[in-house]
């Protein structure tokens, strides 16, 4: 049998609430449209080529804001200092809310996201919690710049990663100069590209060296006809950076660039006009990778303790040789025979006997941080000009074997390993992480991929440039 149902007849006052909203959806739909008009009016469209300056406050956060100055010009001496960031300029009385969809607009936006937390004291349950904010804060020290060195702009995405990791790890609690050597000229874009990695950090890129063809017309016939030989250039060549040279006693041929970058590095770069204001030289090679954010302060341990170098790793290579207490005994009056480095993390040396022949390890040349007034004083830079001799675009006596000697006969007492006084970076360089450790996956974006994004502060700030 069927069942029937009794409908309850509606009363027009089941339908005036349905009626209310559905009236409502109309002026919804339409104030929402006039919002998204109003932002998109108000946000900023930036290009590659326009200049602005970034400013920090409490109520507003981040904001664009007039730079009177132009974009620095390249000095007479071939070095090229950018800004501090790259500037907009605009009407001085105007302040207009800044863009962040650039991927480094987004490094500045996490950058001071953290400086709101810290001036507000507490952190906020956001991601920026993972920026690992120092409690007390790190200080900035005077004196101090970041150095590496490159041959060529070619270089110019590796350095943005190394940079970039860097900053990600240490220079944003700080800010320090950051000095980049090139032997071959950069434009001024490709300069502003990198600044804007580095920024708010002052960038300066500085050629290092005269051009090839200047270098060459200074050496005697007989020391290009020797380097030529070595070169293994042919009558109708010229020899160019990209000449592999063999060298007697030397295993491993390297091209012409490289040996210049060793000899700069060993001896050429203490008395560089670049670096004539700076005490604290943090070096870094320009391929190396940070992967975590740094617990403590290097710089602040070097100074405290007026150290000569703080080191990631020694040793690493060796050189002896009758050639090599030759050099010591006529900058110094005596020789090493061995240098060790004792359980708490420094050296103690041992004088040569006449007998003897001089062998020195050498701390690893990737990453340090050395007291150039030490290094520039005039017992210790006579050495590395006599070390470095009239032997041009030399492997053998190399930036490795200049950054561990003077420190040797300085103090031994003042050469300290970072590990073993608790810093302990993993910086990923040639296959290891602080030159000890090695590591499985070699192809720096497949390790990004993999395990690198898990550093949360160097996802936030580096992703556009380690993920390309």
């Amino acid at each position: 049998m069927a069942r029937s149902v009794r409908r309850r007849r509606q009363s027009p006052c089941d339908w005036a609430p349905k009626r209310f909203f559905i009236f409502l959806i109309p002026f919804f739909f339409a104030s929402l449209s006039l919002t998204v008009i109003h932002v998109a009016l108000q946000r900023i469209s930036l290009h590659d080529n326009d200049e602005f300056t970034l400013s920090f406050d409490d109520k507003q956060g981040l904001t664009r804001r007039p730079f009177k100055d132009s974009i620095a010009q390249k000095p007479p001496t071939k070095s090229v200092t950018s800004p501090n960031i790259i500037t907009k300029k605009q009407d001085d009385t105007k302040i207009e809310t800044l863009e962040t969809d650039q991927p480094w607009l987004v490094i500045k936006t996490a950058q001071f996201e953290e400086e709101k937390l810290r001036r507000k004291g507490h952190v906020g349950q956001n991601e920026y919690v993972s920026l690992d904010v120092h409690e007390p804060p790190f200080q900035r020290y005077p004196d101090v710049v970041i150095t590496t060195k490159v041959h060529w702009a070619e270089d110019l995405d590796q350095l943005k990663r190394m940079l970039c990791t860097f900053n990600a790890a240490y220079n944003r609690f700080v800010n320090y100069d950051v000095l980049v050597f090139t032997t071959m000229p950069w434009s001024d874009e490709e300069i502003e590209e990198l600044a804007k990695v580095v920024a708010p950090a002052k960038l300066t890129v500085s050629i290092d060296a005269p051009p090839l063809e200047e270098q060459l017309a200074s050496m005697t016939k007989t020391e290009v006809e020797f380097l030529e030989r070595r070169c293994n250039v042919k009558p109708e060549e010229n020899i160019t950076w990209f000449h592999h040279c063999e060298e007697a006693n030397y295993t491993n041929p390297s091209n012409l660039a490289y040996a210049f970058q060793s000899e700069f590095r060993a001896y050429h770069i203490y008395n560089h006009p670049a670096m004539q204001k700076y005490k604290w030289m943090l070096w870094l090679d320009s391929d190396t990778l940070c992967t975590k954010t740094w617990e403590s302060d290097p710089i602040k341990v070097m100074i405290e303790n007026n150290l000569t170098v703080l080191y990631d790793n020694f040793p690493a290579g060796s050189t002896k040789g009758l050639d090599l207490k030759a050099k010591m005994i006529e900058a110094y009056g005596r020789s090493i025979c061995g240098i060790w480095e004792t359980d708490d993390g420094h050296w103690f040396t041992r004088d040569c006997q006449p007998q003897h022949v001089s062998w020195v390890v050498q701390i690893h040349g990737f990453h340090h941080i050395t007291n150039l007034d030490v290094y520039r004083s005039e017992k210790h830079i006579n050495f590395l000009k006599l070390m470095v001799g009239e032997y041009r675009f030399s492997r053998k006596w190399d930036d490795q074997l200049g950054v561990t000697v003077p420190a040797a006969f300085e103090a031994p007492e003042k050469a300290w390993d970072l590990r073993k006084h608790n810093m302990t970076w993993m910086i990923r360089h040639n296959g290891e992480y602080d030159g000890k450790d090695r590591f499985k996956i070699q192809n720096w974006n497949k390790w990004w991929i993999k395990e690198g994004r898990d550093w949360i502060a160097g996802r936030l700030l580096c992703d556009y440039c380690m993920t390309k």
